[in-house]
């Protein structure tokens, strides 16, 4: 019988801080969806949650919804610091870096819960991608405590910087969380963001095109936290990483790659994925950067 993992915030920063360099290496699941098919290996059929992973897709939604209008609200710069830091709130008055540590994620939420979908925005979203597919919710995340992120909205309220109902907001940001998925299903629902061709005289198109490389953009600089200019270097795509153990790559006009093993490294990225999306890459060429062939 296969043991059941715990998937809550404690116990992933207690296995973290107790990590034994001599460790099994557990479990490794991977999927790429290209344009007509999704290819998978090892435990590509574990189900996960995504936790961070869901940040690329609320701030999709949130370019969508409100354009460059976004970045009144939460810059677009690395922070250096861990995703759930407050130091730099205070340094700038409630205004998160980026919208991939949790500050600034909490204030994209804090922008669709007024939206039609409100707090299942993402949730939504996601369901769309995999064309009826199910993406259940992990009753573990949506039981975790929010006490630190519940103080970080609080401080930017305080600055003027969230409008709407914390309890909403906390509500939404942890139902997208705690959409749950399996490697192939991951990188289902991040294909649409291969699409970043620039087509002439289709202007929708266009726009859309545009801001698929604003969220990628952000993916390679600030999607692995303070690990981002390690994994830029090392891996060479816009990706990002949640504390369920999966990343979501992409290749621009390629595919879109889902890797998921449980083990984590000091800046909560998953240790394997990161080497699979590594050796991945250096057979393929998909490095933003140029091939590693010529």
């Amino acid at each position: 019988m296969t043991a059941e993992i715990d998937y809550s915030a404690a116990a992933i920063e207690s296995a973290a801080d107790a990590k034994d360099p001599a460790a099994p290496p557990g479990r490794f699941g991977i999927a790429v969806a290209t344009a007509d098919t999704v290819l998978t290996a090892g435990a590509a059929d574990v189900v996960f949650p995504i936790q961070s992973i869901s940040k690329v897709f609320a701030f999709n939604l949130a370019l969508r919804e409100f354009g460059d209008a976004v970045f009144d609200r939460v810059g677009r710069e690395p922070s250096g610091d861990p995703f759930n830091s407050m130091i730099d709130l205070e340094r700038t008055h409630g205004v998160p870096r980026n919208p991939f540590i949790n500050a600034g994620a909490l204030v994209v939420v804090d922008m669709l819960v007024a939206t039609p979908h409100g707090e299942d925005a993402v949730v939504a979203f996601v369901r769309d991608q995999f064309d009826g597919r199910d993406a259940p919710l992990d009753q573990a995340v949506l039981n975790e405590n929010g006490d630190l992120n519940r103080a970080m909205l609080s401080f930017m309220k305080h600055h003027g910087n969230v409008v709407g109902a914390l309890d909403r907001i906390m509500d939404g940001y942890v139902r997208q969380c705690a959409i749950s998925v399996d490697c192939s299903g991951l990188a289902l629902a991040g294909r649409f963001l291969t699409r970043t061709r620039l087509p002439l005289g289709d202007d929708a198109a266009a726009e859309r095109a545009r801001r698929m490389r604003t969220v990628l953009a952000l993916m390679m600089t600030c999607g692995h936290y303070d690990g981002s200019g390690d994994f830029a270097v090392r891996v060479g795509l816009p990706s990002k990483s949640g504390v369920g153990g999966g990343i979501l790559s992409i290749a621009p006009e390629r595919a879109a790659i889902a890797v998921w093993s449980p083990n984590l490294d000091q800046h909560g990225n998953s240790i394997l994925g990161v080497r699979a999306l590594e050796m991945l890459v250096a057979r393929t060429g998909w490095s933003v950067f140029g091939p590693a062939i010529a």
